[in-house]
């Protein structure tokens, strides 16, 4: 017999942001820890959760690697901003006396260590939404994804394999 079940990790991320595109205190660069979980919806089957899409059994230990690998990766310890917020730009950077260039010193342009420019505001909803997607995507399955931004606020997203935010 086949039932429908859900798979579950998490994982924490410290990470800063400004909302470029909402005005407030949250237009200042702050921060946040952040707990993660991905719920992945799958077939019981002979005691194991699988995919239905590939009916391959969704493995604890190969999930939490792929999704710490990826939250550590694109958002943890980075300053997710707006790629619209000019704070998202290149810097130009002196790089000092040993590094002169005829007629005056050299100039390099660099990007601020940890900065991940976001296709919109990075809201505690897009980070859902960017982790759903990257989630069923990866496991080729229906997602669930909630962020905690702190202990009282949290986004929680469904997204379906197919490529669809699944209305709630």
């Amino acid at each position: 017999m086949e039932h429908e079940g859900m798979a579950v990790v998490r994982h924490n991320i410290e990470v800063a942001h400004r909302l470029f595109d909402l005005k407030g205190k949250c237009e200042q660069i702050h921060g946040h820890s952040m707990w993660i979980e991905l719920g992945l919806y799958g077939a019981v089957v002979n005691g194991l959760l699988a995919s239905p899409e590939t009916k391959e059994p969704f493995e604890f230990g190969a999930v939490k690697k792929e999704f710490r690998k990826h939250l550590d990766l694109n958002y943890d310890h980075r300053l997710l901003l707006n790629a619209r917020d000019p704070f998202a730009e290149e810097i130009q950077v002196n790089m000092g006396p040993d590094h002169q260039e005829p007629g005056g010193t050299l100039w390099q342009p660099m990007q601020l260590p940890g900065l991940v420019s976001c296709d919109g505001d990075p809201t505690t909803e897009n980070i859902a939404l960017w982790v759903a997607e990257w989630g069923a995507f990866t496991f080729k399955t229906d997602v669930e994804v909630k962020v905690n931004e702190t202990v009282t606020n949290a986004a929680h997203v469904v997204w379906n394999y197919t490529g669809m935010e699944v209305p709630r």
